[in-house]
Protein backbone atom coordinates (compact mmCIF):
# COMPACT_ATOMS: atom_id res chain seq x y z
CA UNK A 1 0.00 0.00 0.00
CA UNK A 2 2.80 2.44 0.90
CA UNK A 3 4.59 1.53 -2.31
CA UNK A 4 1.46 2.38 -4.33
CA UNK A 5 1.05 5.76 -2.53
CA UNK A 6 4.73 6.50 -3.10
CA UNK A 7 4.43 5.73 -6.84
CA UNK A 8 1.26 7.83 -7.08
CA UNK A 9 3.02 10.77 -5.36
CA UNK A 10 6.01 10.44 -7.74
CA UNK A 11 3.62 10.30 -10.70
CA UNK A 12 1.77 13.44 -9.55
CA UNK A 13 5.02 15.33 -8.92
CA UNK A 14 6.31 14.25 -12.34
CA UNK A 15 3.09 15.36 -14.01
CA UNK A 16 3.28 18.79 -12.30
CA UNK A 17 6.95 19.10 -13.32
CA UNK A 18 6.06 18.37 -16.97
CA UNK A 19 3.27 20.96 -16.96
CA UNK A 20 5.48 23.65 -15.41
CA UNK A 21 8.38 22.85 -17.75
CA UNK A 22 6.07 22.96 -20.75
CA UNK A 23 4.64 26.29 -19.63
CA UNK A 24 8.12 27.78 -19.21
CA UNK A 25 9.17 26.61 -22.66
CA UNK A 26 5.88 27.87 -24.14
CA UNK A 27 6.35 31.25 -22.42
CA UNK A 28 9.83 31.63 -23.94
CA UNK A 29 8.36 31.08 -27.42
CA UNK A 30 5.23 33.24 -27.02
CA UNK A 31 4.72 36.84 -25.97
CA UNK A 32 1.53 36.28 -23.98
CA UNK A 33 1.52 35.11 -20.40
CA UNK A 34 0.47 31.48 -19.91
CA UNK A 35 -0.30 31.66 -16.22
CA UNK A 36 -1.87 35.07 -15.64
CA UNK A 37 -4.38 36.06 -18.29
CA UNK A 38 -5.64 39.27 -16.76
CA UNK A 39 -8.79 40.99 -17.90
CA UNK A 40 -9.79 44.64 -17.89
CA UNK A 41 -12.97 45.95 -16.25
CA UNK A 42 -15.06 44.81 -19.24
CA UNK A 43 -13.78 41.23 -19.08
CA UNK A 44 -11.59 41.69 -22.16
CA UNK A 45 -7.83 41.02 -22.18
CA UNK A 46 -5.64 43.97 -21.22
CA UNK A 47 -4.45 45.68 -24.35
CA UNK A 48 -1.24 47.50 -25.10
CA UNK A 49 -0.62 50.20 -27.69
CA UNK A 50 0.02 49.10 -31.25
CA UNK A 51 1.96 50.88 -33.97
CA UNK A 52 -0.60 53.71 -34.00
CA UNK A 53 0.24 54.41 -30.31
CA UNK A 54 -3.35 55.14 -29.24
CA UNK A 55 -5.08 51.78 -29.87
CA UNK A 56 -4.28 48.08 -29.65
CA UNK A 57 -2.70 46.78 -32.87
CA UNK A 58 -5.88 44.92 -33.84
CA UNK A 59 -7.69 48.29 -34.04
CA UNK A 60 -5.00 50.44 -35.70
CA UNK A 61 -6.12 49.55 -39.25
CA UNK A 62 -9.74 50.56 -38.56
CA UNK A 63 -9.00 54.29 -38.78
CA UNK A 64 -10.67 56.28 -41.54
CA UNK A 65 -10.18 59.92 -42.44
CA UNK A 66 -13.44 61.82 -42.54
CA UNK A 67 -14.46 65.45 -42.64
CA UNK A 68 -16.81 67.14 -40.26
CA UNK A 69 -18.60 70.44 -40.73
CA UNK A 70 -18.23 72.45 -37.54
CA UNK A 71 -19.46 76.05 -37.46
CA UNK A 72 -19.08 76.34 -41.23
CA UNK A 73 -15.54 74.99 -41.25
CA UNK A 74 -14.66 71.60 -42.71
CA UNK A 75 -12.38 69.76 -40.29
CA UNK A 76 -10.50 66.55 -41.00
CA UNK A 77 -10.90 63.94 -38.25
CA UNK A 78 -10.20 60.25 -37.71
CA UNK A 79 -13.25 58.04 -37.29
CA UNK A 80 -13.30 54.53 -35.86
CA UNK A 81 -15.89 51.84 -35.19
CA UNK A 82 -14.41 49.92 -32.28
CA UNK A 83 -15.66 47.05 -30.12
CA UNK A 84 -17.00 47.73 -26.65
CA UNK A 85 -14.15 47.69 -24.13
CA UNK A 86 -11.41 48.63 -26.63
CA UNK A 87 -8.74 50.65 -24.83
CA UNK A 88 -7.74 54.15 -25.89
CA UNK A 89 -4.19 55.20 -24.98
CA UNK A 90 -2.39 58.49 -24.54
CA UNK A 91 -0.66 59.63 -27.75
CA UNK A 92 1.95 61.66 -25.89
CA UNK A 93 2.86 62.98 -22.44
CA UNK A 94 0.19 65.37 -21.32
CA UNK A 95 -2.72 66.29 -19.12
CA UNK A 96 -6.29 65.12 -19.64
CA UNK A 97 -9.59 66.87 -19.18
CA UNK A 98 -12.77 64.82 -19.39
CA UNK A 99 -16.42 65.71 -19.80
CA UNK A 100 -19.79 64.99 -21.35
CA UNK A 101 -21.33 66.90 -24.25
CA UNK A 102 -24.68 68.59 -23.68
CA UNK A 103 -27.77 67.50 -25.62
CA UNK A 104 -27.64 70.58 -27.86
CA UNK A 105 -24.00 70.00 -28.85
CA UNK A 106 -23.18 68.73 -32.34
CA UNK A 107 -21.14 66.01 -30.62
CA UNK A 108 -22.63 62.99 -28.86
CA UNK A 109 -21.22 61.27 -25.81
CA UNK A 110 -18.10 62.12 -23.90
CA UNK A 111 -14.70 63.66 -24.56
CA UNK A 112 -11.17 63.33 -23.31
CA UNK A 113 -8.85 66.19 -24.25
CA UNK A 114 -5.13 65.46 -24.06
CA UNK A 115 -2.92 68.54 -23.95
CA UNK A 116 0.79 68.24 -24.53
CA UNK A 117 2.49 69.46 -21.34
CA UNK A 118 6.06 69.12 -22.58
CA UNK A 119 5.29 71.30 -25.63
CA UNK A 120 2.30 73.42 -24.53
CA UNK A 121 1.83 75.17 -27.87
CA UNK A 122 1.77 71.98 -29.89
CA UNK A 123 -0.87 69.41 -30.79
CA UNK A 124 -3.89 68.78 -28.57
CA UNK A 125 -5.84 65.57 -29.19
CA UNK A 126 -9.54 65.33 -28.43
CA UNK A 127 -11.08 61.87 -28.24
CA UNK A 128 -14.86 62.09 -28.76
CA UNK A 129 -17.59 59.45 -28.56
CA UNK A 130 -18.78 56.47 -26.59
CA UNK A 131 -16.10 56.64 -23.92
CA UNK A 132 -15.67 55.35 -20.39
CA UNK A 133 -12.99 57.08 -18.41
CA UNK A 134 -13.57 55.67 -14.95
CA UNK A 135 -9.97 54.48 -14.83
CA UNK A 136 -8.53 57.96 -15.37
CA UNK A 137 -7.07 58.07 -11.90
CA UNK A 138 -4.49 60.70 -12.76
CA UNK A 139 -4.79 63.78 -14.92
CA UNK A 140 -1.11 63.43 -15.89
CA UNK A 141 -0.54 60.84 -18.61
CA UNK A 142 2.52 59.49 -20.36
CA UNK A 143 2.68 57.86 -23.78
CA UNK A 144 0.81 54.55 -23.67
CA UNK A 145 -1.20 55.19 -20.50
CA UNK A 146 -4.87 54.21 -20.66
CA UNK A 147 -7.08 57.29 -20.91
CA UNK A 148 -10.45 55.72 -21.80
CA UNK A 149 -12.22 52.66 -23.15
CA UNK A 150 -15.10 52.29 -25.58
CA UNK A 151 -18.43 52.14 -23.73
CA UNK A 152 -21.69 50.50 -24.60
CA UNK A 153 -24.01 53.51 -24.67
CA UNK A 154 -24.11 53.69 -28.50
CA UNK A 155 -22.98 57.33 -28.64
CA UNK A 156 -22.01 57.72 -32.29
CA UNK A 157 -20.94 60.68 -34.37
CA UNK A 158 -20.51 61.38 -38.07
CA UNK A 159 -20.70 58.04 -39.97
CA UNK A 160 -21.70 56.00 -36.90
CA UNK A 161 -18.20 56.17 -35.46
CA UNK A 162 -18.04 55.46 -31.74
CA UNK A 163 -14.64 57.18 -31.54
CA UNK A 164 -13.64 60.40 -33.27
CA UNK A 165 -10.09 61.68 -32.91
CA UNK A 166 -9.57 65.36 -33.58
CA UNK A 167 -6.07 66.84 -33.42
CA UNK A 168 -5.57 70.59 -33.30
CA UNK A 169 -2.59 72.92 -33.10
CA UNK A 170 -2.16 76.67 -32.81
CA UNK A 171 -2.69 78.51 -36.10
CA UNK A 172 0.07 80.67 -37.53
CA UNK A 173 -1.64 83.78 -36.12
CA UNK A 174 -1.32 82.20 -32.62
CA UNK A 175 -4.83 83.44 -31.83
CA UNK A 176 -6.80 80.45 -33.08
CA UNK A 177 -6.44 76.74 -33.59
CA UNK A 178 -6.28 74.69 -36.76
CA UNK A 179 -6.62 70.95 -37.45
CA UNK A 180 -3.35 69.02 -37.33
CA UNK A 181 -3.78 66.51 -40.18
CA UNK A 182 -0.08 65.62 -40.19
CA UNK A 183 -0.50 64.20 -36.68
CA UNK A 184 -3.05 61.67 -38.01
CA UNK A 185 -0.54 60.37 -40.52
CA UNK A 186 2.12 60.04 -37.82
CA UNK A 187 -0.21 57.75 -35.87
CA UNK A 188 -1.92 55.91 -38.71
CA UNK A 189 0.69 55.30 -41.41
CA UNK A 190 -1.80 53.45 -43.65
CA UNK A 191 -4.05 56.51 -44.17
Amino acid sequence: MKKRQFLLAILIIGFIFIIISGAIIWKKNNSSNFFSFQNNQNGLPHEKPGTCKILAQVNCDKAEISTWQIEGQEIEVIGLKLPKGATVFSAFNGQVTTGEYSKDSPFKGFFVALMNTSKPFQTTVIYIGDLNFDDVSSKDKTVGDTIASIGGENHTNLNNYNLIIMATKPASDSKSITPDSSFYRELFVNL
